[in-house]
């Protein structure tokens, strides 16, 4: 299938915990946009604030196969679900990938691009909670506090923390609460370097006018905001 001559394209990139599920929620639920969330193809979203669990699970089982794909690939799978007017995905992409991949550059469809940024400390707060929450039902949550905590947490942290605060680094909540601490400036870091546009959640989370004034970025103009 080939590109809807007429249709329009956006990405929302980001990491977890930014609302990016309610996000791509309410630009799925317009009648005129057809919007995924992360690597799941076609959209399968319901009206709610975060994926369940088995979502959740099989969303991180292929993060690696969707990061292969091409961008033409990935809306062509979204044109294949249905008519729309604008195609778009939230959360399959953070900035740098976007930015450093090189299959990731667009040939045909020009999507616009904005990148979903929360505050840290309530976002480090948010991630430790949900970490906790899926290492009992996901591998891939697991992983990360092993693997992860110790590609990201440096030692002479651990070590100043067990001398000065006797703080017990092997404890579930504080290993998720360390790892996420450190993870996520790490992330951001590389993000901020790139020249797309940062929006802040808690604005579009919590100011309608912000967030109709982002929807029209978005869409382009292809599809409108009606009162209810």
């Amino acid at each position: 299938m080939g590109e809807r001559l007429d249709a329009k394209y956006f990405l929302v990139t980001s990491h977890g915990r930014t609302a990016t599920y309610w996000l791509a929620s309410r630009l799925n639920a317009h009648p005129d946009v057809l919007c995924s969330h992360g690597p799941v193809l076609p959209p399968f979203l319901a009206y709610q604030t975060q994926p369940p669990d088995e979502l959740a699970l099989y969303a991180h089982e292929t993060a690696g196969a969707f990061l292969q794909k091409t961008l033409d690939e990935v809306f062509e799978a979204l044109e294949e679900a249905g008519p729309a007017r604008v195609y778009g995905n939230v959360h399959g992409y953070s900035a740098h990938e976007l930015f450093t991949m090189p299959h990731l550059v667009p040939q045909g469809r020009l999507p616009v691009v904005f990148n979903l940024v929360r505050h840290p400390v309530t976002r480090v707060e948010s991630l430790k909670r949900r970490l906790l929450h899926e290492i009992r039902f996901s591998p891939h949550a697991q992983q990360r506090l092993t693997g992860g905590f110790d590609a990201f947490v440096d030692r002479d942290v651990l070590r100043n923390l067990a001398r000065h605060c006797e703080v017990d680094h092997t404890l579930p909540d504080n290993r998720a609460f360390l790892y996420s601490a450190c993870y996520i400036p790490s992330l951001d870091m590389l993000d901020f370097r790139t020249r797309v546009a940062h929006i802040p959640m808690e604005r579009v989370t919590g100011d309608a006018a912000y967030f109709t004034w982002l929807f029209g970025q978005l869409t382009q103009g292809a599809a409108t905001l009606t009162a209810g």
